[in-house]
């Protein structure tokens, strides 16, 4: 679990969300854009296989395809450490 206050990149951690056994997610301040956004942080166990970590990210990714039909959402950056 992240502090709040933590910096990661141009992200800086407001709060936790919710955790599961995918990862965390955080609402975070992107420092560049100067908003608000929800900040993924996969689990080690995730990351660390590259199938799963792909098929992870294409979950989300359709996920979030179907809601676009709905609403608004943008993804700002995908990154690996």
């Amino acid at each position: 679990m992240l502090d709040a206050g933590k910096q990661l990149g141009r992200y800086r951690i407001c709060s936790s969300l919710i955790a599961g056994y995918m990862g965390e997610v955080y609402l975070a301040e992107d420092t560049r854009l100067h908003r608000k956004v929800a900040l993924k942080i996969l689990s080690s166990e995730i990351a660390s296989d590259k199938d799963r970590l792909l098929r992870s990210v294409f979950h989300h990714l359709r996920q979030l395809f179907t809601e676009m039909k709905r609403q608004c959402c943008a993804i700002n950056e995908i990154t690996a450490s």
